[in-house]
């Protein structure tokens, strides 16, 4: 009869709809990966590991700027004809696409141009049973990504010694990606130009495929080294950020449990069970003042009943599922509304529901996730007992409280350099004395004092030409300013050349 076709005909488009939102949210799911062998989905840039290296000198620095004035003096000397030089930088320095460049932060900015790449190498159908399906992407890929004129860029950069801007300008004008290019013109290179971040940090040298073994390191402005391995290998999460990314996260098991694979779901559950006991110690506070505890990291995981979870493959599920992205994916593309049961002291607190609708396009999946600050603190707990303390922060508010990774050991960050290279220059201008350096990070490596050459430059001018005085104030009065903000006031540079003449 005509009620039974109607509850047909709307079983059938309930399913039809059903399907369309399950296969639009296939990009939302964790890459399946194999923790015990080998990763399911390759990297398409396998084929990159092989390409043939050449022996190498890598030049790093603090900053853009003083690397950039390392390339200009390299153009005024006479390799410049004869060597291949390439700088490295970030998306932000050396991204063209302005719809990337738009985005607030670099995390943001590497996700959306990761998912860009993605969708490039999205088919366009997919097969289920005898019927094609298309799937709805959120871009059709980034315009800059067209691998013959990427190639052609990379030509020119090893063709001429080019700072940052010059590859920049030639990326706009070819519609080329800078930032791609120049990666790949890392292992036809002979001098490789690029900041402290992606030499130092282990995981920033496999992402631009960095192989060290054999070549030569320079690290310039080296009196900081130490401080700087410090800072970079410590990490701070706060309550709020580990509060969000256990609603996410209980939000996203709730809504793709059954989609899940088996483990997917044993790690996604890990990850429940490791967020709600991070969060403890900061819940635990009764007293409304701020109180500070530093701890072992040994004792810290007991305190925190995580001294039976298997963190090392806990933070590389994290990382090669890709989890944090398709969280933040997630987040943007449901309008969560998550209560206060989900970030509620009681770890059996049920995680709300997502909204009943999706947006009728998908969004992009480039928002960035809370969890990504998490996964970082995860891998800084895979540091040995004896390498950082943990310091626990409890307070009235879960902005003020944290938990923070100090390390105490940079040595553990640096032998692998010292290992692998040729040789490793460091050099700067204050690098006396050298006692703490040589301790720190040669001698706990393992570094003889008979491998270490030390090399300083006497000052040119003659002792008894130097005159060493102080000055408040200049003769007009003005009190003398040298810093970097007040370095293009006219009053202060005249000031001080007037202080210079009265000594002349």
């Amino acid at each position: 009869d005509e009620a039974s076709i109607d509850a047909e005909v709307e079983a059938f488009l309930s399913q039809q709809n059903g399907d369309v939102e399950k296969f639009a949210d296939d990009d939302l799911l964790p890459v399946d990966v194999d923790l015990d062998g080998n990763d399911k989905d390759e990297s398409s840039d396998d084929g990159e590991d092989e390409e043939v290296q050449c022996l190498k000198i890598f030049y790093c620095s603090r900053t853009h700027s003083q690397l950039s004035q390392f390339v200009q003096e390299v153009k005024k000397t006479t390799f410049v004809d004869d060597i291949r030089l390439v700088t490295i930088g970030s998306r932000q320095t050396l991204c063209v696409n302005p719809d990337v460049r738009k985005l607030h932060g670099i995390t943001q900015m590497n996700d959306r141009c990761r998912e860009l790449q993605q969708n490039k190498k999205k088919k366009a159908t997919s097969e289920t049973g005898n019927s094609k399906k298309t799937k709805n992407s959120s871009s059709g890929g980034c315009p800059y990504s067209n691998q013959s004129r990427v190639s052609t860029l990379k030509e020119q950069i090893l063709a001429s010694v080019e700072d940052v801007e010059d590859v920049v300008s030639a990326g706009r004008e070819q519609k080329a990606c800078p930032y791609y290019a120049s990666r790949y013109a890392i292992p036809l290179a002979e001098l490789v130009v690029l900041p402290y971040q992606s030499l130092l940090h282990a995981s920033s040298r496999a992402a631009l495929n960095i192989k060290l073994k054999g070549n030569v390191v320079i690290i310039d402005e080296a009196h900081n080294l130490i401080d700087t391995l410090t800072a970079m290998h410590s990490v701070r999460v706060t309550a709020a950020q580990l509060s969000a990314s256990l609603s996410h996260v209980r939000e996203y098991h709730t809504k793709y449990r059954s989609r899940l694979k088996a483990a997917n779901l044993s790690y996604i559950k890990q990850l429940i069970f490791v967020l709600d006991k991070l969060l403890r110690p900061l819940r635990d506070n009764g007293s409304k003042q701020e109180t500070t505890s530093i701890h072992t990291m040994e004792v810290f995981l007991q305190r925190a009943q995580l001294d039976n979870i298997n963190l090392f493959k806990v933070y590389r599920y994290c990382e090669q599922s890709q989890l944090s992205r398709k969280l933040g994916g997630f987040a943007q593309r449901y309008n969560l509304q998550v209560s206060a049961a989900a970030t509620a002291a009681d770890s059996g607190s049920q995680a709300t529901q997502v909204a009943s609708e999706a947006a009728a396009s998908p969004a992009p999946t480039s928002a960035t996730s809370p969890l990504q600050y998490v996964v970082d603190f995860l891998r800084c707990m895979t540091n040995a007992d004896v390498n950082g303390r943990m310091v626990i922060t409890a307070g009235e508010r879960s902005s003020t409280s944290s938990l923070k990774y100090l390390l105490l050991n940079p040595c553990t960050q640096f032998t692998p350099i010292l290992q692998e290279c040729h040789a490793v220059v460091v050099a700067g201008g204050t690098m006396q004395p050298v006692s703490s350096f040589r301790r720190q990070l040669l001698h706990a490596a393992g570094v003889s004092d008979s491998r270490v050459r030390e090399f300083a430059c006497d000052h040119v001018v003659p002792a008894e030409q130097l005159l060493c005085v102080t000055l408040e104030k200049g003769p007009s009065g003005v009190p003398l300013d040298l810093t970097f903000k007040s370095r293009a006031s006219t009053q202060q540079v005249v000031n001080t050349l007037c202080c210079c003449n009265d000594f002349i």
